[in-house]
């Protein structure tokens, strides 16, 4: 994977000393040999083609880091990409930053958030960012919740390599950052709570708030079924109250190397309908399956769930 601290960036200055003037810097951005990052600062494009959009919140945080007179202190998604959490479906593309006394002045990019720099900011490969408690506090209050529950997730999941205790921890010291005068408190403190680092996607973090907006009981997570000669298979949800496992299938499963561990696509299709039948055959339950494009919304997965005729509690 491309790293985002690594990839140079150039501004007008770097350019114009290589011998670029401003109407070929501007060719160069309008033929797509150079991509804009901001204002007056860019990057290759060959460097950029194939950036997530975690990396590109980073690349933005970079450019804005350079451009500033002083270091800022960056924030809620902002954060969330440069700690290496997915920022998934975020309401706000802009660059995030804390600061005492925000000014009316500023760049249409930026969107600055009235905090403290005293407390809970850490420094991540030369950016200055709210630690992974506070920004987890802060992508709850502020962004939609899909990307709440996907952030405190990742969050989570990333505490709990160490022990429960590191989770429990940070789970605490996120809700701290809440008082009941914070707005958005009282959504941001459900979020928290619901959080679940056992959610390993952050599809399977939508398919649990879906599901929980639906009024499904709380499904188990990453349940282990016993396979054939003390083989384990894991299902993404447990259903109880229906009788039923769920599987979110990401795209990646059947093309990602990581997922794939050496075998091609279609030997990863048919080791899937193995083991699903065993799943099957050996507990009695059905297999609901869902991708991407049925967590449009709550609406579209309760479609999805009926056309397998299962009975959705709240419709």
């Amino acid at each position: 994977m491309t790293d985002a601290f690594a990839i140079p960036l150039a501004t007008n200055r770097t350019l114009a000393r290589a011998g670029l003037t401003d109407r070929q810097i501007k060719r160069h951005v309008e033929t797509g040999t150079i991509t804009r990052v901001r204002r007056g600062i860019y990057v290759s494009s060959a460097d950029a083609v194939a950036l997530t959009p975690e990396q590109w919140r980073i690349l933005r945080a970079r450019a804005w880091h350079a451009a500033s007179d002083e270091p800022p202190v960056f924030s809620h998604s902002t954060a969330a990409a440069v700690h290496g959490l997915p920022v998934f479906r975020s309401r706000d593309e802009r660059t995030h930053v804390i600061a005492p006394n925000p000014r009316d002045h500023l760049a249409a990019d930026i969107s600055r958030h009235r905090g403290t720099t005293d407390a809970g900011v850490i420094e991540v490969r030369g950016l200055l960012i709210t630690d992974l408690a506070r920004t987890m506090s802060s992508v709850a209050r502020f962004d939609a919740p899909e990307a709440a529950v996907a952030v405190a997730d990742a969050a989570l999941r990333s505490a709990r390599r160490e022990d429960q205790a590191a989770v429990d921890r940070l789970r605490r010291d996120a809700l701290d950052w809440l008082t009941p005068r914070t707005p958005g408190a009282a959504r941001a403190t459900e979020l928290i709570t619901f959080a679940d680092p056992r959610a390993d996607r952050p599809g399977e973090s939508i398919s649990r708030l879906y599901l929980h907006r639906l009024g499904f009981a709380a499904p188990r997570l990453q349940v282990e079924v016993p396979g054939p000669d003390s083989t384990r298979y894991f299902v993404d949800f447990g259903l109880d109250d229906i009788l039923a496992f769920g599987e979110f299938d990401g795209e990646a499963k059947y093309s990602d190397p990581l997922f794939l561990a050496g075998r091609t696509p279609q030997q990863a299709l048919l080791d899937e309908k193995r083991r699903e039948d065993w799943i099957r055959g050996t507990t009695g339950w059905r297999i609901l399956r869902w991708e991407m494009t049925h967590l449009a919304s709550v609406r579209t997965l309760a479609a999805r769930l009926a056309a397998f005729g299962v009975a959705v509690p709240r419709p």
